[in-house]
């Protein structure tokens, strides 16, 4: 860049020589992989994989291009003489959304599932709904195979009114971390949103929908540990939505958080029990969550994400929560937090040492349930977390979660060498009391000879004591420097 503010005659000259050389031949350029300006972040997770070769290029050409601008006429009404579909229709929030759609007008609704309806309370929706005049056809199909949905489609065009909408609300739950997931784990999820959602837009790309719905999750955009495929499912569900805007066609992606009052979270109260304790609100409610989808479509959105959440609390097991993409919700949540962490450090430094090390394995055991997704009541206080199923990633986050409530780092080393629970609640309960106790005697003498040679013992003959009492001996070198009596 000099050399051409410096001396552009210079510059011209190397530039035609080189224009020459190209030209001729002797000089090619290197081997690249081009990718569009709106697919740059794909273009910095190829970077990020090293398996390139030569360059990557985001092509800018087409940072503003559309095929079509979107329709700013269309609207949200419901037509009584038009059919909706909806996939995942035949139970829970599926199903509600048809009852919703039908609320709002829809006379001519397709519910489509793999097994159709399978429950009482199922028909019975249904059939109310039918009673009062609407055309409800349950179809049983898996909207992941391209036969079915193919086949779906030309029923749909030869025995019922013109497509107007959908709402793409299959899904499929098989939760396990990543190092542990099957291949046929992963395939189940993606094909239940993503592999299916494709499938709907194919069909329907030269259709004229007023709206194309899909149901995506929050998890998209703030992670959830042990649901790797689901939250890459759903993320694709966001991607599509971008892809058809960009093609001038109707879509929107809605990322809910956990829905409390139907579907699988009524299914399973334990795990909704389990989500409200992470987010620390409560549910959605069916009905607000479609009160919500309703505005979204009036106003013409392409992509939000709706749910009742405590940002200071599920932060404290999402780390990408404090990074500066969440710079707003961090501002948030600082005092909440601050004053969350305080209150914990108070209480470990105030209580006798004994209940404080029974606070802290409390927390800590918690915290590990939350990365492991298990009970911390069912954990063995004395066996190594390795044992107990914590890997690398999983202690780098389990670091994160107990730096963020008790504001003291935990040694990495100590989880890698295989410490236990009540080890690690040791090394934590004392360094939270000693730097407690730092801030209060700041003003304070130094350590005197004595206590410093206390603490070199006691750090040499460490592997002679248990947990507790090396934090028994800390403890007593900072309350006198006459410690080394109680030594070897």
């Amino acid at each position: 860049d000099q050399v051409l503010l410096e001396r552009p005659a210079l510059a011209a000259r190397l530039l035609k020589r080189l224009q020459t050389l190209f030209s001729e031949g002797e000089l090619s350029p290197l081997p690249y992989r081009e990718f569009a300006a709106h697919d740059v972040a794909e273009a910095f997770a190829y970077m990020q994989q090293s398996a390139h070769l030569g360059k990557i290029v985001v092509r800018l050409d087409d940072l503003h291009a559309r095929a079509k601008n979107f329709n700013v006429n269309q609207s949200f009404g419901i037509r009584e003489d038009a059919t909706y579909l909806v996939s995942g229709g035949t139970r829970g929030f599926g199903l509600a959304s048809a009852e919703w759609l039908f609320g709002h007008g829809a006379r001519h609704i397709v519910l489509v599932g793999r097994n159709g309806l399978t429950r009482d309370e199922e028909r019975s929706k249904v059939e109310a709904m039918r009673q009062k005049g609407a055309h409800v056809t349950v179809m049983a199909a898996d909207v992941g195979d391209r036969e079915a949905v193919q086949d779906l489609f030309v029923k749909l065009r030869e025995q019922h009114p013109a497509l107007r909408g959908i709402i793409h609300a299959a899904a499929v739950i098989d939760d396990a971390m990543l190092a542990n997931a099957t291949e046929d784990q992963i395939a189940r999820v993606m094909s239940a949103k993503a592999t299916s959602a494709w499938l709907l837009h194919e069909e329907t790309r030269n259709s004229q929908l007023d709206f194309f719905v899909l149901y995506s999750s929050a998890t998209a955009a703030l992670g959830s540990p042990g649901q790797g495929a689901y939250v890459a499912a759903n993320g694709y569900l966001q991607g599509l939505a971008d892809h058809r805007r960009r093609l001038g066609l109707p879509a929107l992606a809605v990322g809910w958080n956990a829905i409390g009052d139907t579907g699988y979270l009524a299914r399973r109260p334990d795990v909704r029990e389990q989500l409200v304790s992470r987010m620390g609100s409560s549910a959605l409610e069916t009905k607000s969550a479609l009160v919500a989808l309703e505005r979204l479509l009036v106003a013409r959105s392409d992509a939000a994400v709706v749910g009742q959440i405590n940002w200071a609390r599920i932060a404290r097991g999402l780390p990408l929560l404090s990074t500066a993409m969440f710079k707003s919700l961090n501002t948030q949540r600082a005092g909440a937090d601050d004053e969350s962490g305080q209150a914990v450090r108070a209480r470990i430094c105030e209580l006798p040492l004994e209940q404080a090390h029974s606070y802290v394995q409390q927390i800590v055991a918690r915290a590990l349930g939350q990365v492991l997704h298990t009970s911390a009541e069912d954990m063995d206080l004395e066996v190594s977390v390795l044992e107990l199923g914590l890997d690398s990633l999983m202690g780098v986050e389990l670091g994160a979660v107990l730096e963020d409530e008790l504001q003291v780092e935990l040694p990495l080393l100590m989880l890698s060498e295989g410490a236990s629970i009540k080890r690690i609640s040791a090394e934590l309960t004392r360094r939270v009391r000693s730097g407690a106790q730092g801030d209060a005697q700041e003003n304070a003498p130094q350590l005197s000879p004595a206590s410093s040679e206390g603490q070199r013992l006691i750090s040499q003959h460490e592997s002679e004591f248990s947990s507790e009492e090396i934090a028994d001996l800390e403890q007593a070198v900072a309350d006198s420097p006459q410690t080394r009596t109680l030594l070897p």
